[in-house]
């Protein structure tokens, strides 16, 4: 990586320049605060599409949090579709029950 103050070469890793003392930023660098949370992953388990556009905004400058907000997608996403089909599945039934029994209420006043 070089350093944007001085061009100068500097080691992967390196969060200042050790020829002017700049800040290092770049596309591998990581930066601080880039660790898995639990935190990310759930704002974008109950906020989908926040937690998708946080994705592509920490896709390369955060790989890990990144990493977080998409499997907190993922999940969410894979939960929400799962209660839709069993609440659709749960309806069907009611309804199939109601309608056999009204069936059975209007055959005995026959």
């Amino acid at each position: 990586m070089y350093c944007q103050n001085c061009g100068k070469m500097q080691e992967n890793g390196s969060a200042v320049c050790a020829d002017c003392g700049a800040e290092l930023i770049g596309k591998n660098d990581y930066g601080r605060n880039n660790k898995k949370s639990f935190w990310f992953a759930l704002l974008s388990f109950v906020f989908p599409i926040a937690g998708f556009i946080l994705y592509l905004i920490y896709e390369d400058r955060k790989p890990a949090r990144a990493h977080s907000l998409i499997v907190g997608f993922v999940t969410g996403i894979i939960i929400k579709l799962l209660l839709i089909v069993i609440l659709l599945v749960l309806w069907g039934v009611a309804i199939n029950q109601l309608l056999n029994s009204s069936d059975l209420l209007f055959d005995s006043l026959l």
